[in-house]
């Protein structure tokens, strides 16, 4: 699967997953009451959606809003996004429309990713000059993608030279306090971080 040549050319977070993948292909590498899903599925459904997120617009280093349920598209799109590298905004979908609209004015992601299902919540939430794009899913159903700014196709994302040579010092996550005392708190993490956790 990989080219130990090509190695430090890949994303930090995908190259990891990269080599998990080389080691445990055809082991399950998630289990939900739906379904599983192996090393190497996660692999190619994730590649898959890297690439047609890329024909989309998602220029590394943008951020984008990563909305799903609990399940084997949560793990098969942030490893897409990995992939690119996008930044990846955690948004959980309990969230209603004050704390992600508050969110979305705090942060302003690039992009929000959803599943089918959670789009329809999503475009009442999300602001009406919302591009959509649908993407074939990894299997399970298509998803969503919704370009948020005038993103300009031609433009690169973020200047990963600003963090340093450190691949391990690149942003790579944004989470967020739940929110429950008040506007949720979001937190920056590098890929250094997102390895260690």
């Amino acid at each position: 699967m990989s080219n130990p040549a090509e190695d430090n050319l890949l994303p930090l977070l995908w190259r990891e997953f990269v080599r998990s993948a080389d080691n445990f292909a055809d082991h399950p590498a998630v289990v939900t009451p739906a379904g599983e899903a192996t090393f190497r599925q996660l692999l190619t459904g994730a590649d898959a959606i890297a690439r047609q997120l890329s024909d989309a617009g998602v220029k590394p280093g943008r951020v984008v809003g990563h909305t799903f349920p609990n399940c084997i598209d949560f793990v098969v799109a942030f490893l897409a996004l990995c992939k690119l590298p996008a930044v990846t905004m955690l948004v959980s979908t309990k969230y209603q429309a004050a704390e992600l609209s508050a969110i979305v004015g705090g942060t302003r992601p690039d992009y929000f990713l959803s599943t089918e299902r959670q789009a329809k919540n999503l475009r009442d939430l999300l602001p009406s000059t919302a591009v959509t794009t649908t993407l074939e899913g990894s299997g399970r159903g298509p998803l969503v993608l919704f370009r948020l700014n005038a993103v300009d196709n031609g433009q690169a994302g973020t200047d990963w030279r600003q963090f340093g040579d450190n691949p391990s010092d690149h942003p790579a996550l944004i989470k967020f306090t739940s929110g429950s005392t008040g506007v949720p708190k979001g937190i920056l993490l590098s890929a250094g971080n997102v390895l260690a956790e």
